[in-house]
């Protein structure tokens, strides 16, 4: 029975009914005495008269009480979050999920390694506070950590990416965990003795907490770095990178450099060219003229055309000054580089003559980091054909650097014959 139910029969309970006063009625004679009991031979009293007794008053209903207000139901409880199995171990891709794959311990990493790709442009692009982050070609999620405990046994808490440690196969925790003649840093075993820029086989042949970069990739193919080049991932300061090195960035992450003055300070196929603000030694092509494309000679371990000048035309490196590259318009942003252009990366806009007398350094990035054009006056200094014009770097600047580059359209009657615009990238095409 619900409890309105029950309040409304007690109410009902407590009425008091009302009861009519019964008298005592004697039945007569007619036309004659009344017959009366002759008990006692006593005349009987008449009855009182007076009014009929009064009905007793029902007792009101008392009022019942205000129904309490229904308790709110409590809230579901939020489910718990899926434990993440970025980082997890595993033996095959069906172990790390939906859309995660496992790096085998073949690969390095003990117990297996669950990782995913990611978009590193979306609001949260890993499960957690796992990272995402640029290793090698791709973006992946990788296990977050602060410090070593945070990972599981055989890895390590490390910081190739200074802002996002992630753990990490390591090899060592202490100099006693290496073979002899190794020391253990950053979780690495490795040779006090060797500097940045050095040969090497494997890791432990650089410094402690070093990589080698080795003359081949992961996919088999040459990465340049002939006999291997040692290096440090994550590096904050010049100070941890070891020998005469600094610290570079290359618009990814941060890693040690060998640096350089000259092409003596490289060793053989190496070439002393500028990178980030400094110079580096870095791969070449060449040690002589023989290995170079005809027309071609080695200069800075680098073949090039040593007649060539900024702006020239080119269908490769080697057509251009030794060190200097080629655009060519392969590509959305260099379309309307016909015929192939010759430039050259690295200098720095704040810094002048680093592009010689005929060029001009534009800036191409938030770092410093620039690229020589050839420099003009006017159209009549730039190549001929009209798909090369003498045009301000920065338009909002009429005082400002002028370069020759390719011709900005409208529409066609801004093109040379046998060429329409293309609105797209306002640039002529054939």
């Amino acid at each position: 029975m619900s409890l309105k139910t029950a309040r409304h029969a007690l109410g009902k309970r407590l009425l008091w009914i009302a009861a009519l006063a019964a008298a005592a009625t004697l039945a007569g004679c007619p036309d004659d005495e009344p017959v009366y009991s002759d008990r006692n031979n006593a005349s009987p009293e008449p009855e009182p008269e007076g009014e009929p007794e009064a009905e007793p008053e029902a007792e009101p209903e008392p009022e019942s009480e205000p129904e309490p207000e229904p308790e709110p139901e409590p809230e579901p409880e939020p489910e718990p979050e899926p434990e993440s199995l970025i980082g997890a171990p595993c033996g095959a891709n069906t172990d790390c999920g939906f859309g995660g794959f496992c790096v085998t311990p073949e690969q390095g990493f003990v117990g297996g390694y669950c990782i995913s790709t990611c978009d590193p442009t979306e609001p949260i692009p890993c499960d957690g506070d796992n990272p995402c982050l640029r290793l090698g070609d791709n973006d992946l999620c990788v296990d977050a950590c602060e410090v070593d405990e945070d990972c599981r046994e055989g890895y390590g808490c490390v910081r190739f990416f200074p802002d996002d440690p992630f753990c990490f196969p390591v090899e060592c925790r202490q100099d006693s965990d290496c073979t002899e003649g190794k020391v253990c840093g950053r979780n690495t075993c490795g040779d006090p003795e060797a500097a940045t820029g050095d040969a090497c086989g494997d890791n432990a042949d650089c410094q402690p907490g070093g990589f080698c970069i080795g003359e081949l990739n992961e996919m088999n193919q040459p990465t340049g770095f002939e006999d291997g080049y040692c290096s440090l991932a994550g590096c904050q300061s010049d100070d941890e990178c070891a020998g005469d090195a600094y610290c570079a960035f290359n618009g990814e992450a941060f890693f040690c450099l060998e640096s350089c003055d000259s092409q003596e300070d490289c060793r053989p196929r190496y070439s002393c060219l500028p990178f980030d603000g400094q110079r580096a030694c870095l791969p070449g092509q060449c040690v002589g003229d023989d290995e170079c494309p005809e027309g071609s000679v080695c200069a800075n371990a680098i073949c090039g055309n040593p007649e060539a000048a900024l702006g020239d035309p080119c269908d490769s490196n080697a057509d251009c000054l030794s060190g200097d590259f080629c655009v060519l318009p392969d590509n959305p942003n260099t379309r309307g580089f016909h015929g192939g252009y010759c430039a050259r990366l690295n200098c720095d806009p704040m810094t002048s003559g680093q592009c010689g007398d005929e060029g001009i350094c534009l800036p191409v990035d938030q770092m410093g980091n620039g690229v020589c054009l050839d420099a003009c006056q006017s159209d009549e200094e730039c190549r001929e054909g009209g798909l090369y014009e003498c045009r301000l770097l920065f338009p909002q600047l009429p005082e400002g650097d002028t370069a020759c580059l390719p011709t900005v359209c409208f529409d066609d009657t801004d093109c040379p014959e046998t060429f329409t615009c293309e609105i797209a990238s306002s640039s002529c095409q054939p």
